[in-house]
């Protein structure tokens, strides 16, 4: 399945909550989330939301999956949010192929097709070791600063 995934570099990743991007004269969400693993948990759930709030997104503006929900469309890249935020380093190890740690790669910028990837630490992570807090809020720093750049 990671081959075929790999196999539709044209494509774009969308989530359930994108959909939305699929219709004419709707407006483009700035981001895409992608968790590790669904936010199942009504603590992750309220973490994520408290981060996206903090980032002054409104629900029109974001939209998140986790990575085995995640679905590859055909669409043109300026049809979708040009930067994504991996919570979590299933998308850069696994569709990107990085080999380093999510302590090493966390809070850069990274290029992938047309898109700025910016990965931080899971959700559930996060709940485990409340310290790196200030760490990923200048990780979702960086990506807000992507979003304005794009």
């Amino acid at each position: 399945m990671l081959q075929a995934l790999k196999a539709h570099i044209e494509c774009i990743f969308v989530s359930l909550g994108c959909d939305s991007i699929l219709l004419p004269n709707t407006k483009i969400p700035k981001v895409l989330f992608i968790t590790d693993e669904a936010l199942v948990d009504p603590k992750e759930k309220e973490l994520f939301y408290k981060m996206v709030k903090a980032m002054g997104l409104g629900k029109n503006e974001f939209c998140e999956t986790n990575f085995s929900e995640l679905k590859v469309e055909m669409l043109e890249a300026e049809n979708c949010p040009k930067v994504i935020c991996s919570l979590g380093d299933r998308f850069v190890k696994q569709i990107m192929a990085k080999q380093e740690t999510i302590d090493e790669i966390r809070g850069k910028v990274l290029s992938y097709k047309n898109f700025k990837v910016i990965p931080t630490f899971a959700i559930s992570f996060l709940l485990k070791n409340e310290d790196k807090k200030k760490i990923v809020w200048q990780d979702l720093q960086t990506v807000m600063r992507q979003i304005e750049a794009n």
